[in-house]
This record gives structure tokens, C-alpha cells and sequence, in this order.
């Protein structure tokens, strides 16, 4: 790529090439798409100087999880450089970013975890807490038994909402 003095900002955007309920390319697996690899994409980004392989994952995954992930990281002004991060992960380590794990290793990466896990950790809590009222009540216990664990989830529903507005 040749640098220029030219001022010039670059603005992501997302595009899914395989959304559900579309069938997953397996080009791993799949001779026509190896070859495609193999003829036309590896020739082009040796010319560009483009450091990119063919992931060895197989089937490539669904990426809707990371293209929310992508706003969410724009939302707190990490869009570059968590898309450079995805970029990196996909093409370059051979990481399933369809995996919550490795999206989350990601997130960290380009400093945005706090912020996820404020977010679902209050869900989470909720969720539990709404667990653990619902087995008390099946098994007949008194509404006040059920009171503090249900004021907790709230609590914990609250501070979910309060970090994703």
C-alpha cells in the first residue's frame, strides 16, 4: 500500500457473505474453493503484501456474533482497532470467531472486556437469581423465602440495563 500525506479516514462496515440460514463454506474441505485459494486469492495478496491465509476452520463460521460484537466496539470507540483484531484472529491464528470465548479474548485485547463484563455479568446474576426463585417456589416454599434472591436479580437486571444504554 503506498502512504500519502492525504487526509483520509476509514469508517468499517459490516458485511455477513454467508448469514444464516445460508449453508457454510468449508473451503478446507471443498477442492473448488481450495483451488480458488490456491489460483487467485493467495497470487493476489502476495502481490499487495497482504499478511492473510485460508483459516483451517472448518466449516468457516457464521459471523454474526462478531459483526455485533464490531458495533459494540464502535459504541465505545474501539472500531478499528477491534476489527483489525477480528482480521487478525480469523485469517492469521486460524481462531473460530463464532466462539464466544475467542470473541471475548478479542474484546480484551483491544480493551473493551470491562465494559462486556458489566454488561453480562448483571445478566447473568438476574438469570441466576430467577433460577433459584423459581426452584423455591416449585418446592413450596414461603413468598418470603423467595424475597431477597428475587431482589438481587432485579439488582442485577438493573445494572445489566444500566451498561448496555
Amino acid at each position: 500500500m503506498k502512504e500519502t500525506d492525504a487526509d483520509i479516514s476509514i469508517e468499517w462496515q459490516t458485511f455477513e457473505l454467508r448469514p444464516k440460514p445460508l449453508e457454510q463454506l468449508d473451503p478446507v474441505n471443498d477442492s473448488s474453493k481450495l483451488s480458488l485459494w490456491q489460483q487467485v486469492i493467495y497470487p493476489r495478496i502476495t502481490e499487495w503484501g497482504v499478511d492473510m491465509k485460508l483459516p483451517n476452520v472448518s466449516p468457516h463460521p457464521y459471523t454474526d456474533l462478531a459483526h455485533e460484537s464490531f458495533y459494540f466496539a464502535k459504541e465505545h470507540g474501539k472500531a478499528n482497532e477491534y476489527n483489525n483484531r477480528v482480521y487478525e484472529a480469523f485469517f492469521q491464528e486460524d481462531k473460530n470467531i463464532r466462539e464466544i470465548e475467542v470473541l471475548t479474548e478479542l474484546a480484551k485485547d483491544v480493551s473493551i472486556w470491562h465494559v462486556l463484563v458489566g454488561a453480562f455479568s448483571g445478566f447473568w446474576i438476574a438469570m441466576l437469581m430467577a433460577g433459584a426463585v423459581t426452584v423455591r417456589m416449585k418446592s413450596g416454599e414461603r413468598i418470603k423465602d423467595v424475597y431477597l434472591p428475587l431482589m438481587i436479580g432485579f439488582l442485577a437486571l438493573l445494572v445489566f440495563l444500566l451498561n448496555i444504554l
